[in-house]
C-alpha cells in the first residue's frame, strides 16, 4: 500500500502505538458504562435504534467515549454522545466535548490552504520555494519544484522517518516553532535532515505517500504565505466565522473539558497524558463533533452553510477532486474518497494513540456523519457506527 493503513484501512495521522510515544499512562478506573447522554445542548429527533447499536458496538469494540453527528443536505440532523470522556473521573461524552482529531485535523488544514488560495496569498501551483523562508529540494529530483498542490496531494516526495519524528512527541503541547521543526526536517544540514529517509526515491509527482511531514508543510505554508501564524490564521478565517469550538494547542482549552485518549488495558482503561508534537497541522486539532459537523456540512453544500460561506464552490470542487487517478484514483487535495457501504463517500480518517476519529459525506444525497471516539476500537469500528448513523434517518 501506499499510505499506512489506519483505522478502517484509511490513512492515519501517526503510528497507534506506546512505543514511540514519550507519554505517562495513568490507571483507569472501573470499565465505564457506556451511556446514553444524548446531547445536553439540543433536541434531536429520538433514535433509540441507533442509540442501542452504537452502545453495542462501544461494547464489543472497547471504546470508551464516542460522540457523533448526521448531517442532511447541509444541515445538522441529529449529534448525540456516549459513554466517558475520561474515565479517570467519569466525564460524559456530548457532542460539546472536544476530542483529539488525529489526521481528521489535515482536513481542515486543506480548507484553511484554500482559503489562503482564495485571498490570493497563495498558489496551488506555486513552487513552495517562493514562499518559504528555508530551501527545501528533494535531493533526487533537485531540479523539479515541489508545489503546493503536490503536497496537498501527497506526491511531494517527502516522506515520515519515523526514527525522527518519534522524538518530537511530548506530554501536553510542544514547545518546538512549526517551521523551525520543518527546516530542521527538510533542509539541508537540519538536525533531523537525512536525504535517504526523509524523501521517496522516485522524486516529485511520481509516487503517492502519505505524508504527515509534507501536509505539516502544507499548513506552514499558510503562515509563510500571510504572515500569520497558522493557528492564528485558523481562529480568524474558520474557527471564528464557523463558530467551531476548536484549537490547535491545548493552550486553547479547559483541560477539565478535554476527552483524554484511551487504551484498554489488561482488562482496565488506561487514560493516556494529554500530547503534542511540533507539526501540529497534520494532526493536533481538537474540536468537538458538533463544530466538525458544521464544517462537513458546509464542505457537502459547496462550501456554505447557514449563510457563513467557508469556500467558493470552485475551491471546493478542486479540494475534493482526484488529484490524479494514475497516481491514486482516491485522494484529492487533503481530501480523498473511498466506498463505505458500496456508496462513494467524501472525508477524512484519524487515528493517534487513544483515539480514532472520522468525517465524511455522500456527494450523492448530502448526507454524512462525524464520529470522534477517545479509544482505537477495532478494525471496522468506524465503518459499523458511520452505516449505522447513516441508515438511522
Amino acid at each position: 500500500v501506499l499510505r499506512p493503513q489506519g483505522l478502517g484501512g484509511l490513512p492515519m495521522s501517526r503510528p497507534s502505538t506506546l512505543a514511540i510515544l514519550p507519554l505517562i499512562l495513568a490507571c483507569g478506573g472501573p470499565t465505564p458504562d457506556r451511556t446514553i447522554n444524548g446531547d445536553p445542548d439540543a433536541d434531536w429527533p429520538s433514535l433509540p435504534a441507533l442509540d442501542e447499536e452504537i452502545v453495542e458496538i462501544m461494547e464489543a469494540d472497547q471504546v470508551a467515549g464516542l460522540s457523533a453527528c448526521i448531517i442532511d443536505e447541509g444541515q445538522l440532523a441529529w449529534c448525540g454522545g456516549y459513554g466517558q470522556a475520561n474515565p479517570d473521573n467519569g466525564m460524559l461524552a456530548t457532542p460539546s466535548t472536544p476530542f483529539l482529531l488525529a489526521s481528521v485535523s489535515k482536513a481542515v488544514t486543506g480548507v484553511a490552504i484554500m482559503q489562503a488560495v482564495e485571498q490570493d496569498a497563495l498558489g496551488l501551483d506555486d513552487a513552495i520555494n517562493d514562499h518559504l523562508p528555508f530551501e527545501v529540494v528533494h535531493p533526487d529530483a533537485p531540479n523539479t519544484d515541489i508545489t503546493t498542490r503536490h503536497l496537498m496531494a501527497h506526491v511531494s516526495g517527502i516522506v515520515d522517518n519515523w526514527d525522527a519524528l518519534e522524538s518530537h512527541y511530548v506530554t501536553g503541547d510542544s514547545d518546538e516553532d512549526l517551521g523551525e521543526f520543518l527546516e530542521g526536517y527538510l533542509a539541508e544540514g537540519g538536525a533531523d535532515y537525512d536525504a535517504w529517509e526523509n524523501f521517496h526515491e522516485d522524486g516529485v509527482n511520481q509516487t503517492t505517500e502519505y505524508s504527515n511531514t509534507g501536509a505539516a508543510l502544507a499548513g506552514y505554508l499558510v503562515e509563510a504565505s500571510t504572515g500569520t501564524p497558522f493557528d492564528d490564521y485558523c481562529d480568524e478565517t474558520l474557527f471564528g466565522p464557523m463558530d467551531m469550538n476548536a484549537g490547535w494547542h491545548l493552550a486553547d482549552f479547559d483541560l477539565d473539558q478535554v476527552a483524554s485518549p484511551t487504551q484498554w488495558v489488561g482488562g482496565d482503561w488506561d487514560v493516556i497524558d494529554h500530547y503534542g508534537f511540533p507539526d501540529y497541522p497534520n494532526g493536533q486539532l481538537r474540536a468537538d463533533a458538533r463544530s466538525m459537523a458544521r464544517l462537513l456540512a458546509a464542505i457537502s453544500q459547496g462550501g456554505s452553510v447557514s449563510g457563513a460561506e467557508v469556500l467558493s464552490p470552485d475551491s471546493v470542487n478542486e479540494m475534493v477532486a482526484v488529484y490524479d487517478e494514475d497516481l491514486d484514483e482516491d485522494q484529492g487535495l487533503m481530501w480523498y474518497r473511498w466506498l463505505l457501504d458500496g456508496e462513494t463517500v467524501v472525508g477524512h480518517n484519524g487515528g493517534e494513540t487513544g483515539v480514532s476519529t472520522e468525517i465524511l459525506y455522500r456527494p450523492s444525497d448530502g448526507r454524512g456523519v462525524v464520529v470522534l471516539m477517545n479509544s482505537e476500537g477495532g478494525n471496522r469500528t468506524l465503518e459499523k457506527l458511520e452505516i449505522a448513523a447513516l441508515d438511522a434517518l
